[in-house]
This record gives structure tokens, C-alpha cells and sequence, in this order.
């Protein structure tokens, strides 16, 4: 069958997918529908609502809603919005209030109010949160500087890990005398100005790497390895062994896993008066950075010299451990431990940004690479696109929410945060 013609898309010949955008190459729409593709793509009573659309989610929710055989409009939803993430280009940049010799480490976003916490290499936290007309709370506004930050110098140390549940947050400090600051955004302030709730330090606890907030309890990835603290408002310390320092640190439930600096990656049951066993038991000299539960029977992992994989939880073996279901290929990282890695909710799509300035992105599903625009559309400059340029530095942090259904990606590099709207390319303003 012919390819359709979809508004607002062109369907490239060589690469046998739709892009968002005009055809760089000028290629009619009687040339297209010559070429094979996909059978029915949208009906014309969708044409109008894609026509109109000024992002990828507004095409996708046209195109589930049509009579498209059930298969082909799977394959086409994805495709669709493997490019629409590719293309990504409307950004708004942040600049953090710091000292010029300090730098951003951490970075946290709550998915209910869209506040930011950043901490920097000096102990120092910074809150945001954005007011009524700014691009986070405006969709399809042009972004505007209406941002109140204040900041606070609470912690003596670097902050090594920040998290948001709701309008609770914490922050924790590396060391040598590690502190756990909790507090919440107040809803009423206008101003944004959080309020601080307590600072948790104890004796058993040091170098905090790594922290897991389900807004009442907190796991951290500690030196030796992995402290619990169940009651935040009534802390008391238990302390899980692993044999080597815990890096990175994750939590579903009752069950905590952490990945440890030999390449280990260890399973506690809070509920368990047993210590925990090795999910992964080969002792690997590649330390494990990031560790994560996208879907229920799955651990997506991440090591210091770039590899990334996804494990089968419901398959593991004393010996031979957890089985891969697949490798992301294309990760740039040697020796760099805080880098950005972060993936949607819903475990869909993976972003991890390279010790080469590169942010690079995949669907974690089917692996699949997202490419960039083979060129600049319209002649647009290609310096705000999220998988495209070469940033100056390696991205700290990365977070993504949700907001009326369309996905933000945050990316913290060390003295500002860019935001990306995912599969947005311009600014209603902008006349597209």
C-alpha cells in the first residue's frame, strides 16, 4: 500500500519512517504515495485534529482514537513517537543561583507541583519552584523568567542526592559528617519558599552516595552498605551489610536493591531479619552508578564505564545470576560516577546523558536507538535540540514528570537546568 500523507509529518524514503516537520528534500506528496509504507494511517476525520496539533502527544491521542488495524497503529504510535523525541527542541534554560567556583550535583523534581531542588558542591541547596506564567505550568506559552529561588547554605558538605515525592523532599550530604535534610513545599506560598523539617545525622552512617524517598522513609546507599530509616519524624537507623560500598540504590515495596562499587548488585528485604543475598554475584571491578525498577519484574542498571543494561527479576539464578533482556548501546562514560541517567515512568524511554557532552536516548522496549534529525528542519538552528548538539559539559542530573500528559525531561549540568518538552520542536508564539 501507498504512504499516507500525515500533517504536520514527512515519511522518509531511505529510512522508512515518519519525521515530524517539513521534508528537507522537497518531496511531494504525489512522490510519497508511491512509496510502500503503512496501510490506513489516519482517517480523514483525524486529519483536521493533526493538522492543528503543535505536539507529538496531541498526533498519538489522534491517531489511538482511529479504526487503524490494531498492529499497524501500534507499530506507527511507536515509530511516530520514537521520532517525535528525537526531534525534540523546545527547551527553556534555568540559571541556579551559586557561586561562581561551586557546581550543580544533584538535581530533583516533584511530578505533582513541578518544584526543583538542586544541590551543589559547596552544601548548599537551592528550591525553585515555578509561578503562574511560566512554560511548566502554561502549556504551549513561550517560557518567561518567572522563577522564585531561594537558597539555603544547611549542609556541610556536597550534596550527593536529592528526591521529590509530592511536596516532600530530602537532601542528603556526602561527608565526612553526612546530613539528611527533609522538609516540604508549602502549597500556599507563592513564593515558593520550602520549609525545612529536620536534619538527620548519625554515627552509623557515612558517605552517603545514593539516597531512595518514598515520602515517609528514606533508603541510603551508605559506605559498607545500606542504611533504613523507616519514620522520618522518628528516625532510627538500621544498617543492611554488603561487603563493599553501595553507589546507587533503589526500592520497591519491602524489597531494596543496591549497587555496589565491586559491580555487585545486592537485594535486602526490609522485612527479613537477614542481611540479603547477591541478585548478580560475579564480583565485577566496574562499579555500578545508577540503579532502577522501571516495570515490576524488571532492573535497569547502569555502570562507570558505560554500560547499559535491563535484567529479568522473575528468571535469577544463585549462579548465574539475573538474566540481560537487553543492551543499550552508544552510552559515553569511563570513569565519571555523577552523570545523568533517567527513564519515563512508565519504563518506555531511556535518556543518559555522555562524558562527551551528548545526551542520547532509547526506547527501552524494542532498544531501538532514537536518532536525531538527519538535518536541520526549516533551516532551524540545531543548538537547543536534546539529542543533537554537543552540550559544554556532561549533564549531572536528569528527571522526568508528567504534566497533562505530555512528558518533561530536566537536565542539570553544573550551573543551570535546561527543560525539554518532549516531542515539542517550537513555541505556539513561534507561528507553528
Amino acid at each position: 500500500m501507498a504512504a499516507r500523507a500525515i500533517p504536520g509529518f514527512y515519511y522518509d524514503i531511505e529510512k522508512k519512517r515518519y519525521f515530524p516537520g517539513k521534508d528537507p528534500r522537497g518531496i511531494s506528496s504525489n512522490r510519497l504515495n508511491a512509496q510502500p509504507t503503512f496501510i490506513g494511517v489516519a482517517q480523514d476525520s483525524d486529519a483536521s485534529t493533526l493538522s492543528g496539533s503543535r505536539s507529538i502527544f496531541s498526533c498519538l491521542s489522534a491517531i489511538k482514537a482511529s479504526k487503524t488495524d490494531t498492529a499497524i497503529r501500534t507499530n506507527l504510535l511507536r515509530q511516530m513517537r520514537n521520532a517525535g523525541y528525537s526531534s525534540t527542541k523546545s527547551s527553556h534554560s534555568i540559571g541556579v543561583v551559586s557561586h561562581r567556583s561551586c557546581r550543580l550535583t544533584a538535581m530533583a523534581v516533584s511530578s505533582e507541583n513541578q518544584a526543583f531542588i538542586c544541590g551543589d558542591s559547596f552544601g548548599c541547596i537551592n528550591f525553585c519552584r515555578p509561578v503562574v506564567g511560566s512554560f511548566l505550568d502554561m502549556p504551549g506559552v513561550p517560557p518567561t523568567q518567572h522563577y522564585a529561588w531561594n537558597q539555603e547554605m544547611v549542609l556541610a558538605s556536597e550534596i550527593s542526592s536529592t528526591q521529590c515525592i509530592g511536596n516532600r523532599y530530602i537532601a542528603t550530604s556526602f561527608g565526612p559528617q553526612p546530613k539528611i535534610l527533609t522538609g516540604v513545599f508549602s502549597e500556599g506560598s507563592e513564593s515558593g519558599h520550602p520549609t525545612i523539617c529536620s536534619i538527620i545525622s548519625s554515627s552509623l552512617i557515612q558517605d552517603i552516595w545514593d539516597s531512595h524517598f518514598d515520602g515517609h522513609s528514606v533508603c541510603l546507599a551508605i559506605k559498607g552498605g545500606i542504611a533504613h530509616i523507616e519514620n522520618l519524624e522518628r528516625p532510627t537507623v538500621e544498617v543492611h551489610e554488603t561487603g563493599n560500598d553501595a553507589m546507587a540504590i533503589s526500592r520497591r515495596e519491602s524489597c531494596v536493591y543496591a549497587g555496589l562499587r565491586d559491580g555487585r548488585v545486592f537485594r535486602s528485604d526490609l522485612r527479613m531479619s537477614t542481611q540479603g543475598h547477591d541478585m548478580l554475584p560475579e564480583v565485577n571491578s566496574l562499579p555500578v552508578t545508577k540503579v532502577s525498577l522501571p516495570r515490576e519484574s524488571e532492573l535497569f542498571l547502569a555502570r562507570m564505564n558505560g554500560d547499559l543494561y535491563l535484567y529479568d527479576l522473575r528468571m535469577t539464578s544463585p549462579k548465574r545470576g539475573l538474566p540481560v533482556i537487553r543492551k543499550y548501546e552508544g552510552h559515553v562514560n569511563t570513569h565519571t560516577r555523577r552523570i545523568g541517567i533517567c527513564h519515563d515512568p512508565d519504563g518506555e524511554y531511556l535518556f543518559a546523558a555522555g562524558e562527551d557532552g551528548h545526551v542520547r536516548g532509547w526506547n527501552m522496549r524494542t532498544g531501538h536507538h532514537l536518532d536525531t534529525p538527519p538535518v536541520a528542519v526549516d533551516g532551524e538552528s540545531e543548538s537547543n535540540h536534546l539529542l543533537g548538539p554537543h552540550f559544554n559539559s556532561p549533564a549531572v542530573a536528569m528527571h522526568m514528570t508528567r504534566r497533562g500528559g505530555e512528558s518533561l525531561i530536566h537536565v542539570a549540568f553544573a550551573d543551570k537546568i535546561k527543560s525539554f518538552q518532549l516531542g515539542m520542536r517550537h513555541w505556539a508564539s513561534e507561528g507553528i
